[in-house]
């Protein structure tokens, strides 16, 4: 066989190897951790670091996560498993339809998402101001034998208790939605659980429809959005959202942004092995 081996192979393969790189680029004297939960991880990560921060054992953070998993071997796996849809002559930009009666699979993208988090009264004190704050986090299991993302309402519940938030305060939810034919409708069954009859007037929508789904890179994404919506006063569509699904009947935002006032977002995530957490942010004014 021909080939070489590559000096730097065994620390750049490593899952740690991105914050260990971050760490010894910033010259910082700190700890680093590397979590592994599927698409969740990267909304892990940030829970995990808020933990931290609340511990009195930092006063900042830099966090998020990152995922490329666009190889041949992966798409390839994907197809396999039956978690990606075969494009036969579709357009790759809409086959990621969350939500949409003729969604059939979700499309494997790639990317990153990096949050620094800090102590409130220190972003004040230095006249900084706040995307957001984080307010409750949640994580649960999928039990034996349920649907994928039937834990997400116990993730919902355990959020919105940390936080002090009850139903009547989340003003929108940015949900996991990765345009799968069983997820989508499950998740939309544990919006209507948790939320009751407040689900119908909550705008929830997914980005995936637009970026796909980049696995552990979903999270800092969804929190990236929620951070935009509450600065700019803007909720965006569900891109590629055409034709509703008795299923999934929620207000997924079709045509157009929304302009409105989102003081309290809910974010939902579902991985792979059946993980799944859910965060609840605010506005701060």
């Amino acid at each position: 066989m021909n080939g070489y081996a590559i000096p730097y192979a065994v620390s750049g393969c490593q899952p740690h190897a991105i914050a260990s790189e971050i760490a010894t680029f910033l010259n910082l004297d700190t700890s680093i951790l590397t979590i592994s939960s599927a698409c969740g991880a990267g909304l892990d990560a940030v829970a995990q670091a808020c933990a931290v921060i609340q511990s009195g054992k930092a006063d900042i953070a830099i966090t998020g996560g990152a995922d490329s998993p666009t190889t041949e071997l992966t798409v390839a796996s994907f197809f396999a498993a039956g978690l990606a849809p075969s494009l036969n002559g579709d357009d790759p930009r809409t086959v990621s339809r969350p939500f949409d009666r003729r969604r059939k699979g979700g499309i494997i993208a790639e990317g990153a998402g990096v949050i620094i988090l800090e102590r409130l009264e220190n972003v004040l004190a230095r006249g900084g101001r706040p995307w957001l704050e984080i307010q409750g986090y949640g994580m649960s299991v999928d039990r034996a034998g349920y649907e994928p993302a039937s834990g997400l309402a116990v993730s919902m519940e355990q959020a919105m208790a940390d936080s002090l938030k009850g139903q009547k305060t989340i003003d929108y939810i940015c949900a996991h939605g990765p345009s799968d034919p069983v997820i989508d409708r499950v998740e939309t069954e544990m919006i209507k659980r948790v939320m009751g009859l407040r689900a119908y007037g909550i705008p929830v929508t997914s980005i995936k429809g637009a970026t796909g789904n980049p696995l552990s890179a979903a999270g800092p994404h969804e929190l990236a959005t929620c951070a935009l919506i509450m600065r700019n006063g803007e909720v965006p569509p569900t891109t590629n959202y055409e034709h509703s699904d008795p299923e999934c009947d929620l207000d997924y935002v079709q045509e157009g942004p929304r302009r409105m006032d989102v003081q309290t977002a809910l974010i939902n995530l579902h991985g792979l092995g059946g993980g799944n957490s859910s965060m609840i942010v605010s506005k701060v004014e």
